[in-house]
């Protein structure tokens, strides 16, 4: 196994009995590092030759003597924690006569259930992300194909109007007007611009639209009068 990744620690783990003993604490701590995190095969010398052996998440081949080298204790203290941690219940131990395998019990509760958890909860997210932006492709599609389908450009309304304030805003508004209602609207402005010359006095665009300023039916009249004088200009103000 090799010594990539990372294992997780219970903050639990201070108010134990493992904590009171560095030694102890020290074994376990390696136990917990030497632990497979998915099922593996593992290649052993026996007295017969070879063997390959399944190894479990929660799971590692243990060798009194290299562990004992590798952490700096004598074999037989070694041997006396490693059974110590089995009567604790926090390892069970499994022998023959070639070799032993070390069970971290409750592992996948500490270990490996949350990291599953977390590997569902990015699926999710992933998927949820996936539908957002297929939405937002299909929205973009929608506005696209509304852009094309309209024969009046917003462009056009903007420059008749001449009044250039909340472009933005205003375009959106445009886009959702349909197409009789844009006609009606860009008929509308050279009335209204006589009527009301001084763009200064002209509503602005996004509150004509909020409006349905192009109903108006008292612009229409004065029109229709020929009284394009503004006289009642505060009414069309800002």
């Amino acid at each position: 196994m090799d010594n990539l990744g990372w294992v997780k620690l219970h903050r639990k783990i201070l108010d134990s009995r493992v904590f009171l003993n560095k030694g102890l604490l020290k074994l376990w701590i390696y136990c917990l590092c030497r632990a497979n995190h998915k099922k593996n095969w593992v290649g052993i010398s026996t007295g017969r030759g070879e063997a390959e052996v399944k190894v479990l998440p929660g799971q590692f081949i243990f060798g009194r003597k290299t562990v004992a080298e590798e952490l700096e204790m004598s074999p037989s203290t070694l041997y006396d924690r490693m059974q110590k941690l089995k009567g604790m219940k926090n390892i069970n131990i499994q022998s023959n006569s070639h070799y032993s395998i070390v069970s971290i019990c409750n592992w996948e509760t500490y270990q490996q259930g949350e990291n599953e958890k977390q590997q569902a909860s990015n699926r999710q997210a992933t998927g949820k992300q996936q539908a957002s932006n297929t939405d937002k492709n299909d929205k973009n599609d929608k506005n696209d194909k509304n852009d094309k389908k309209s024969p009046i450009s917003f462009d056009q309304f903007w420059d008749l109007y001449d009044k250039k304030i909340g472009k933005k805003k205003s375009k959106k508004k445009w886009k959702a007007l349909s197409e009789t209602d844009q006609k009606k609207v860009m008929e509308f402005i050279p009335k209204y611009k006589s009527y009301q010359p001084d763009s200064e006095y002209r509503k602005n665009p996004l509150t004509f639209f909020n409006n349905r300023s192009w109903e108006d039916e008292y612009i229409q009249k004065e029109f229709e009068r020929g009284n394009t004088s503004g006289e009642s200009k505060m009414n069309w103000g800002l």
